[in-house]
């Protein structure tokens, strides 16, 4: 049975939509493994509809998923606090307690928006667990990424040019998330972030032996309060269940 002209067109702008549809999600996904910058830009740039008919947040989730596994070393730092005071070592806190790892800045909406949740966590845990939180690079930098939210809510910040300018975003954050637990700040070149995958945000526990016990997915789909807290019932087990 010979088809129709009309059935002929059909399929051809039809497997020309397919293909269409293949080409870009193959080239954004390509763009998600580049670098924070770079991959924010590429995807502030897509039309509203591109992240409605992708498979956005598995695409993403899959681009940065990250080598790091659970059970494996977690990779040595060290970083200046927020104040300036100190360096810390990640080796030389994990000894005693284990380590929560809390990657994300304060432009990342879904952080704000987890943050209050993980503090709770922290004020159950506090006796238990180390927290620490790593200021990392902009999610929504104004002039990489900027988002109309923030905008609305006076949170617009540009890229950090130097460590005094993170350290400084980072020191406001601590002030409007209320964040009582300390507080480092990534390095300009961003290597504690990059080598655990973090950004925009993201969640690890490391157990006592330096093994990571805990990684989250990569935020800010994985950027959840719920899969820390059951990683920490498991890694630091409360005599009483908290309230």
């Amino acid at each position: 049975m010979n088809m129709s002209r009309g059935g002929k067109v059909f399929l051809t702008v039809g497997a020309a939509l397919v293909a269409l549809y293949l080409v870009l999600a193959g080239g954004i996904f390509a763009m998600m493994h580049l670098s924070n910058t770079v991959a924010g830009k590429g995807l502030s740039l897509l039309p509203g509809p591109a992240f409605a008919v992708l498979p956005m947040e598995t695409m993403w989730c899959t681009a940065r998923r990250g080598t790091l596994a659970e059970g494996q070393e977690a990779p040595d730092f060290e970083l200046a606090t927020r104040d300036g005071a100190s360096r810390v070592r990640l080796s030389s806190l994990r000894r005693t307690k284990p380590i929560v790892l809390v990657f994300g800045s304060y432009t990342c909406p879904p952080f704000r928006r987890e943050m209050p949740a993980v503090i709770k966590l922290y004020k159950d845990y506090q006796d238990r667990v180390a927290f620490y939180f790593v200021y990392i690079e902009e999610a929504h930098a104004h002039d990489v990424w900027p988002l109309v939210s923030n905008a609305k809510a006076s949170i617009v910040y540009g890229t950090a040019r130097d460590a005094g300018e993170r350290t400084s975003v980072a020191s406001v954050c601590e002030k409007a998330l209320k964040i009582e637990f300390p507080i480092l700040v990534d390095d300009m070149k961003n290597d504690v972030a990059d080598v655990y995958t973090a950004w925009p945000t993201r969640l690890y526990v490391v157990d006592t032996d330096g093994k990571i016990a805990y990684k989250s997915r990569p935020g800010p789909f994985g950027f959840e309060a719920a899969g820390l807290a059951a990683a920490l019932a498991r890694v630091a087990p409360l005599a009483k269940a908290p309230v």
